[in-house]
C-alpha cells in the first residue's frame, strides 16, 4: 500500500498538550520524563535533556541556568540551540550582564514565567547582552521560562527562547514546560540532594569515622554544613553554643563568639589546626564546665557541585570537635613519649595538665615543690614547641582527641 505524502504527514505526528510528538523520532512525554529522571540518577546528562526539548520544539533554544544568588559570575549553563562559538564569550563575560538572570532571581518559584515578566522588553532591548551577543545569533527576543529551585543560596531555571513573532513556538514552549517543568522541578532538587549527600559521605568517612565525639562542620564564613547527633544535642540546649538566623556557629558570650570566629578563619585560610578556645557551659542539664573547641581543616575540604561549564565551591570546610571539660580525656603517657621525647614524669605532668589540674594541684599530689614542676614544665614546652601554657594545653588535647 502507497500512503499518499499528506496523509503519511497526518499519521506521523500527533498534537499533544500543543506540541509535537513525533512517530520519526521527536521525543514523546514518555522518553522526555525518563530522560529528566535519569538526569537525577545520573544515568544522563542535563545536555541530553536540552536536546530532547529542542527537538520538541524545532528552533527555540533551550538553556538551564544554575547560579549563585548575587553573583553572576558564578554561573552553571547547560544549553543548546544557541551558536557554540559564541558561548565562550557568554561564559566569559555576557552571562554577567544578562538581565534575565537578574530578573529570575526575583522571580517566583515554579511558575510559568514569560520573558516581559521577568525583564522589560525596552530594557532588553538596550542591554549589551542583547544586542552584543543574542541579538546576532537570531530573533531570540521572547521565551518562557520556570524558576526550579533555590538551593544554598543557588538559583535554578530553564528558559527557552524563540522568535517574538513566532505564537505558534511560544504556545508550543508553553505547553512543553506546562507538561515537563514539574518532573524537572522535582529531579533537579533530587540532583541537587543526592550531590550535596555524596559529597557529605565522603566528609563523614574523613571525620566523623575518626573522632566518635561532638562534631560540626562549618565553612568559612562560618555557616554549618553538618553536625553529629552528639553535636546537635548540644546545640540544641543552646548550652554555650548556638545557631544563627542563617545556621551560622556562635557563642553565647561575646568574647567567646569572636574567638570562635578567629579559629575557624585560621583554619580555613592557613590550612592548619587553630588554638583551641573554650567556651563556658550555660545549661542546667548538664555539669558546669567548659567546652573546649578545636578548629582544624576538614579531611574532604569541600563540598563541590559540577554543572554545566562550571564547578560551584563552598570554600574549604574547617571541623569543629568539641570536648566537654567535665568528661576527662585520657591520654597514654607512652604516646607523649614517643611523639615529643618526654620523660615518664613529664609524660605524667602533661596528662595531669590535660583536665584543668592546675601546676599547685600537680605539687601537693606528688609531694613535690612548685619549683620543680615549672622546671618540668618548662621542659614540656621546649620539647612540644610550644611557647605558652594554653598551646601546650591545646596541642594536648588535639592529640587526645584524635589518638
Amino acid at each position: 500500500m502507497i500512503l499518499l505524502p499528506a496523509l503519511w504527514s497526518r499519521m506521523a505526528t500527533e498534537t499533544y498538550f500543543g506540541w509535537n510528538i513525533s512517530m520519526r523520532g521527536v521525543p514523546t512525554t514518555e522518553t522526555l520524563i525518563e530522560t529528566i529522571y535519569n538526569c537525577a540518577l545520573g544515568l544522563a546528562d542535563w545536555h541530553s535533556l536540552c536536546l530532547q526539548m529542542r527537538e520538541a520544539v524545532p528552533g527555540m533554544g533551550v538553556a538551564l541556568h544554575l547560579h549563585q544568588m548575587g553573583e553572576l559570575n558564578n554561573v552553571g549553563v547547560v544549553e543548546t540551540g544557541f551558536d557554540a562559538a559564541a558561548f565562550p564569550d557568554y561564559v566569559e563575560h555576557y552571562m554577567n550582564v544578562n538581565p534575565w538572570l537578574t530578573g529570575l532571581e526575583r522571580s517566583p518559584a515554579g511558575l510559568l514565567l514569560h520573558t516581559d515578566d521577568i525583564v522589560p522588553e525596552e530594557m532588553l532591548l538596550r542591554s549589551e547582552f542583547w544586542n552584543d551577543w543574542l541579538r546576532p545569533q537570531g530573533d531570540y527576543a521572547a521565551g518562557s521560562a520556570i524558576v526550579l529551585s533555590r538551593t544554598l543560596n543557588r538559583n535554578c531555571a530553564i528558559l527557552t527562547n524563540y522568535s517574538h513573532r513566532s505564537e505558534s513556538m511560544r504556545q508550543g514552549a508553553d505547553d512543553l514546560l506546562r507538561e515537563v517543568g514539574p518532573h524537572i522541578q522535582q529531579a533537579f532538587g533530587l540532583w541537587c540532594r543526592s550531590t550535596i549527600e555524596r559529597e557529605r559521605a565522603e566528609i563523614s568517612e574523613g571525620c566523623l569515622g575518626t573522632l566518635p565525639m561532638p562534631l560540626v562542620i562549618v565553612d568559612g564564613h562560618r555557616k554549618t554544613r553538618m553536625v553529629n547527633e552528639e553535636a546537635d544535642a548540644i546545640l540544641l540546649r543552646n548550652d554555650g553554643l548556638l545557631l544563627g538566623a542563617n545556621r551560622e556557629l556562635r557563642a553565647h558570650d561575646r568574647c567567646a563568639d569572636a574567638k570562635l570566629g578567629q579559629a575557624i578563619a585560621d583554619a580555613a585560610t592557613r590550612c592548619r589546626p587553630a588554638t583551641p578556645i573554650l567556651i563556658e557551659k550555660r545549661s542546667t542539664e548538664t555539669p558546669a564546665g567548659h567546652y573546649v573547641v578545636s578548629a582544624f581543616p576538614a579531611p574532604h575540604q569541600r563540598i563541590d557541585m559540577e554543572f554545566g561549564n562550571f564547578t560551584f565551591q563552598d570554600g574549604k570546610l574547617v571541623a569543629l570537635a568539641i570536648h566537654d571539660t567535665s568528661a576527662r580525656l585520657r591520654l597514654d603517657p607512652q604516646v607523649l613519649s614517643d611523639a615529643f621525647g618526654l620523660t615518664a614524669t613529664e609524660a605524667d605532668l602533661s596528662c595531669f595538665m590535660l583536665n584543668g589540674a592546675t601546676l599547685a594541684d600537680y605539687a601537693r599530689s606528688r609531694c613535690v615543690s612548685r619549683y620543680t614542676v615549672r622546671n618540668q614544665l618548662c621542659s614540656i614546652m621546649h620539647k612540644t614547641g610550644t611557647h605558652r601554657q594554653s598551646e601546650l594545653i591545646g596541642r594536648l588535647t588535639r592529640i587526645a582527641l584524635t589518638v
